[in-house]
């Protein structure tokens, strides 16, 4: 843990110069926490953080910082002790000469990078320290001044041995284990370009995220840093013995070109805790194989950059390669451009992340030491680095490579994956855009993409109808001559990719090529058409394979089933053409060709019937496939005569044995990386032929023909034309015929389908017409009901308004009997009150009055009253008595309707309604 306590007050004293003492190095002492050695008269010059923006080299970083701190002034600088362990779980301690305090306490396993050997200070010495190991943008840099170079020299010796003990101890860690046990070993690679600037130093070039921009014919510096990321790791990297680059990607060892020994910038093996740098020139302009990384790119175009590193690991038996890919854009040598480039940086359009490659030691124990099983990269496996090991038919230089071989990436930058889909999203269904050709030409098509775009070139589709032709072609049975002719070839085909060495591929092959020989019975099957149709099936199904083949073989457009008929009689038209192209666009090669004998026929033949499929590798394949399926025809003229001009120069020094290995061997081989094959792409689309030529030489070969012909051979000929004409107008009578039949027995089943829909429709007609007489009958009936119904309702509107009428004289009646039978209730009340009122002044009278004449009568007044009461009362009976029997009469009404409601639903309402409106004309008058 580090500490630095009381550090601000401790600095030194120029009157401690004086007291320093004779001894500079105490002997080892043992104490509780190991053995340590002192050394004083050291005076400690300060830290400082690491500058994680400098992209210089830590030698440079390193030796600069120590310059400024020997120029810092002297009260600045602190007298210190300094206490180093020899065990590796120890600390360096940094203590104050004058009051013993301890300023530093570091651990000795996060040092690293120990530095001196400046010419004007020898005493001066650094190292670095990482105060967290898994982040390196927290280092620090240590500075430190002695009296002498010999206790440099010491410390120096210390700290290496508590390095060593801390490598043994790492390593007991691992090796303590059974024998064959496996361990895992994480390493970071960092990769840095350089380029020298008018001032002949090395800046850093500018870069994106994942494009370096190089100079042509600029010397550049490779600048590599390895760290171990497992801690603790058995790795420790004693020495760099090769720094390796080459165009391209996915390049074979051998191919590699050394470039140098690469210099460590501490000429010490790597700590357990830190990195380890090398750097090597590399000057592009000298070596002819670096042409393509010293070929100005045009547009956004890139070429792809491998850098190698060999290095020897302690304790592990063989060397490692390290292997670093990535992509570069090369631009003028003018230092404006430079300038332009970086601008870029300034701007923050590029990228200030190294640029880094994670990498798995697989390493398995043996004895004392380790061997590496397999390493592998964040992006996939990697071959073991130094044992040359060979790819799958690359086993003999002299003999020609597999058909099938070739590594075809599938990745693709999501930019111009983006791009391509945009484009066909537009495309489909409508002409073809502009942007497809100068894609197409320069870049090819993504491999991801590259089925779907094959069938927007050819304007195949696979509907159901072609989906059933096909599979009835295979279910077809063949001629024996030809199924064993496609037999015989499947296992020829492509024998270097896994695809085809499966059953599973090789019966897609069979079936595909046995159903276009029965498809086109003139062509039927030709040794070369396997390879094509082997090539479609790695991007698509069986079925859309056979619709692209046949459209490519047939079509006008490309009319490619002209090359294998007629005796190949196209085929020598277009090989007499190419000689005539070669020999304008290229009179050396034409010329020595001539004097060695060879013809076209005797290298191009194969590629013309196999559309090049057959011998280059797969990348370059494809890339053929893309500009024939866009240009047509044209394109094979214009790759050969690029095949020829980028191999003038070894034609030229060729034998006639030699031209024609050349062709067979050594061509193929030199376009297997990506770089080689785009260009000779590009090559190609860049050869002018024009049309009127090509019909020209055609014309002409067929004259010299003509001329040279026998006169039994030309009837021989004109004979087998005749009978190849009568043999296919028999084929397309017989294929009328066929169809006349099929056409006729379809027409037949229609015919049956029509008659038994119309005997059907027929009864359903009767069916309709019987369902029309009974509804009309029944309308006729409910039509009779609603007559009667309305006649009942008629009669019941009659009888309810005179029960109406009655009800109202009735209620009338009682309303003016219930009033009479108030007053007289009045009345009565009255002469009740008078009677008292009388009878009250009678008590209140003493004397004089004759009571009883009084009260005879007002009894008598009081009989009266009460026999009015009683008729009154009996003309009340009267009224219930009418009232009720009303009361019936309407019951009965009710009991009416209810019946007829039974019988019409629909009257009920009526009568409802109209009983509801009575009723609240009754509730009205009361």
């Amino acid at each position: 843990m580090e500490s630095n306590a009381g550090l601000q007050e401790l600095r030194r004293d120029p009157a401690d110069d004086a007291h320093y003492p004779s001894l500079v190095m105490h002997p080892t002492v043992m104490s509780d926490a190991g053995p340590w050695v002192m050394f004083e008269s050291i005076t400690y010059l300060g830290n400082r953080p690491w500058p994680a923006s400098d992209t210089r080299s830590f030698k440079h970083i390193i030796v600069e910082y120590m310059l400024r701190a020997m120029d810092a002034p002297k009260e600045e600088q602190i007298r210190v002790a300094l206490k180093l362990p020899a065990r590796a779980d120890g600390k360096a301690v940094l203590l104050c000469k004058t009051t013993g305090e301890e300023i530093y306490s570091l651990p000795i396993r996060q040092i690293s990078q120990f530095t001196t050997g400046l010419r004007e200070h020898p005493g001066c010495f650094a190292f670095i320290y990482y105060p967290v190991l898994s982040d390196k943008n927290q280092r620090k840099i240590f500075c430190f001044n002695a009296v002498s170079a010999d206790v440099v020299q010491e410390v120096q010796k210390r700290v290496f041995q508590a390095m060593h003990s801390i490598q043994i101890s790492n390593e007991a860690h691992f090796i303590n284990t059974t024998e064959g046990a496996q361990q895992i070993v994480n390493v970071q690679m960092t990769l840095d370009i350089r380029e020298e600037d008018s001032r002949g130093q090395f800046v850093p070039c500018a870069r994106t995220t994942e494009v370096f921009k190089l100079r042509r014919n600029v010397e550049k510096q490779i600048v590599l840093t390895i760290d171990p990321t497992t801690q603790p790791s058995p790795v420790i990297i004693e020495r760099c013995f090769g720094v390796l680059v080459s165009p391209g990607r996915h390049v074979r060892h051998s191919d590699m070109q050394l470039i140098g020994t690469g210099n460590n910038d501490t000429n010490q093996p790597s700590s357990p805790s830190s990195g380890f740098h090398v750097d090597a020139c590399w000057d592009p302009k000298d070596n002819p194989s670096f042409e393509l990384l010293n070929t100005i790119t045009s547009g956004e175009s890139r070429v792809y950059l491998t850098v190698a590193c060999d290095l020897v690991l302690m304790r592990v038996k063989e060397p490692v390669r390290f292997v670093f890919e990535t992509q570069a854009r090369i631009g003028p040598s003018q230092e404006k451009n430079r300038a332009l480039w970086t601008l870029s940086n300034a701007l923050g359009t590029a990228s200030s992340k190294p640029f880094s490659e994670t990498f798995t030691l697989i390493l398995k124990q043996s004895h004392d030491c380790f061997e590496l099983v397999e390493m592998t990269t964040s992006t996939g496996k990697v071959l073991h680095p130094i044992e040359q090991t060979l790819e799958s038919g690359e086993s003999d230089e002299d003999e020609p490579l597999l058909s099938g071989t070739g590594l075809v990436c599938k990745e693709s930058g999501q930019e111009k994956l983006d791009e391509w889909s945009n484009l066909i999203s537009v495309w489909e269904g409508n002409p073809k855009p502009k942007e497809v050709d100068i894609l197409i030409q320069n870049h090819g098509v993504p491999q991801v993409l590259r089925g779907q775009v094959w069938q927007l070139l050819t304007t195949s589709t696979s509907n159901n109808e072609n989906y059933q032709l096909y599979q009835m072609l295979v279910k077809k049975e063949n001629v024996p001559s030809v199924d064993q002719a496609i037999e015989r070839d499947i296992h020829r085909t492509f024998p270097g990719h896994e695809f085809f060495k499966e059953a599973q591929g090789q019966e897609k092959l069979y079936r595909l090529c046995k159903a276009y020989s029965l498809h086109d019975t003139a062509v039927s099957y030709c040794q070369g058409l396997s390879y094509l149709a082997a090539a479609l099936l790695l991007h698509m199904p069986e079925e859309q394979a056979f619709f692209i083949l046949n459209v490519i073989m047939s079509h006008e457009k490309y009319n490619t089933r002209q090359l294998y008929l007629d005796n190949f009689e196209t085929l020598h038209v277009k090989l007499y053409q190419l000689m005539k192209l070669y020999t304008e666009k290229i009179p050396e090669i034409g010329s020595h060709f001539r004097d060695l004998g060879i013809e076209a026929h005797m290298f191009a033949s194969q590629w013309f019937l196999t559309l090049y499929t057959a011998k280059f590798p797969l990348y370059l394949v494809f890339l053929v496939l893309d500009n024939f399926m866009l240009t047509g025809p044209d394109f094979l003229f214009k790759f050969a005569v690029a095949i020829l001009m980028e191999s003038k120069r070894d034609l030229l020094t060729l034998d006639f044995e030699g031209v024609l290995k050349h062709f067979r061997v050594s061509i193929p081989r030199k376009y297997r990386s990506e770089e080689a094959a785009l260009k000779l792409i590009r090559a190609a689309n860049h050869v002018k032929i024009t049309s009127a030529k090509l019909k020209k030489w055609e014309k002409d070969f067929l004259q010299e023909k003509e001329a040279n012909i026998d006169p039994n051979e030309k009837l021989q000929k004109d004979y087998r034309l005749l009978l190849n004409s009568q043999q296919r107008l028999d084929q397309e009578n017989d294929d009328l015929a066929q169809e006349l039949i099929v056409t006729r027995f379809e027409l037949t089943r229609q015919l049956d389908e029509a008659n038994d829909k119309i005997e059907s429709l027929r009864k359903e007609v009767g069916q309709l017409q019987q369902y029309n007489t009974d509804v009309s009958q029944e309308n006729e009936a409910l039509r009779s009901q609603l007559e009667q119904l309305k006649e009942m309702c008629r009669r019941e509107a009659e009888n309810a308004e005179v029960v109406r009428c009655e009800n109202n004289a009735t209620i009338r009646q009682q309303t003016d009997t219930i009033s009479e039978y108030k007053k007289i209730c009045g009345r009565l009340q009255e002469v009740n009150q008078a009677i008292q009122a009388d009878c009250n002044r009678n008590k209140r009278k003493q004397m004089g009055e004759d009571t009883q004449e009084e009260e005879t009568e007002l009894q008598q007044q009081l009989r009266e009253l009460e026999l009015e009461l009683a008729q009154t009362k009996l003309a009340l009976v009267e009224s219930e008595c009418l009232c009720q029997d009303l009361n019936h009469q309407l019951t009965r009404i009710v009991q009416d309707k209810e019946k007829s409601k039974e019988s019409t639903p629909w009257l009920s309402k009526t009568i409802q309604g109209i009983i509801k409106k009575q009723n609240s004309q009754n509730s009205a008058d009361s």
